[in-house]
């Protein structure tokens, strides 16, 4: 009899350790995504993805000190905002917690620490915020859907507050044939490297390209 009940409390508290943050609501019922939809505006335009997950505010990289501050939550992506939702019980539905404006997006990477997945965002020196998609209970990190983040944020960066990385190519690397190579071709050179050890995306490419040959 003991040994039932002592079963039956283990099974109890790993229940508890798998269920999911009440920050995160009604997450696995038919009626999250309308729940979801409700709290958002109509001014952050289309839902694009949303799920449960984990925001936390200026991190740039991986930090397992247990100090740095994490907000588990509802991280929706719309065409205008990054919106952080979570459960309110009191009125039984999301309210946001914070929202954040797609169209100053300076830069959008992917941290990598094992099967960890970590998207950082970064809208200038001194604002920064990562994210990252989890399990339904918040235990684990959802790997494909976190990397899935990180490029549609890339594809919504604006060009216009955007520079493609510096690559510095040696001139002892270039072909005898390139060394006659005027500056603008030595650039777009440069660039067509990026482009293809996708460094920069094919928007960035084109928008540089297009400038060294307005240059000639």
């Amino acid at each position: 009899m003991a040994r039932v009940v002592i079963s039956l409390i283990c099974c109890v508290l790993i229940l508890a350790g798998c269920a999911a943050s009440p920050l995160f609501g009604p997450v696995s019922t038919p009626g999250f995504p309308h729940l979801v939809e409700g709290a958002t505006s109509e001014s952050d335009g289309e839902i694009l993805m949303f799920g449960p997950g984990v925001w936390k505010p200026f991190q740039k990289e991986f930090n397992f000190s247990g100090q740095v501050r994490e907000e588990k939550g509802i991280i929706v992506i719309t065409d205008k905002s990054i919106l952080i939702q979570q459960w309110d019980e009191s009125i039984s539905q999301f309210s946001i917690n914070e929202r954040l404006s797609l169209s100053d997006i300076t830069n959008v990477y992917l941290d990598t620490f094992g099967r960890n997945r970590l998207v950082i965002v970064i809208w200038d020196e001194s604002n920064f915020h990562s994210f990252q998609y989890t399990s339904n209970n918040g235990t684990f990190i959802d790997q494909p859907k976190t990397e899935s983040l990180s490029k549609l944020l890339q594809s919504k960066l604006n060009p216009a507050l955007t520079s493609p990385p510096q690559v510095k190519i040696e001139k002892s690397s270039l072909k005898d044939s390139d060394k006659d190579y005027t500056e603008e071709q030595v650039k777009l050179q440069e660039l067509k490297k990026l482009y293809d050890d996708g460094v920069i995306t094919k928007i960035e490419y084109d928008l540089e390209r297009q400038k060294v040959l307005d240059s000639f």
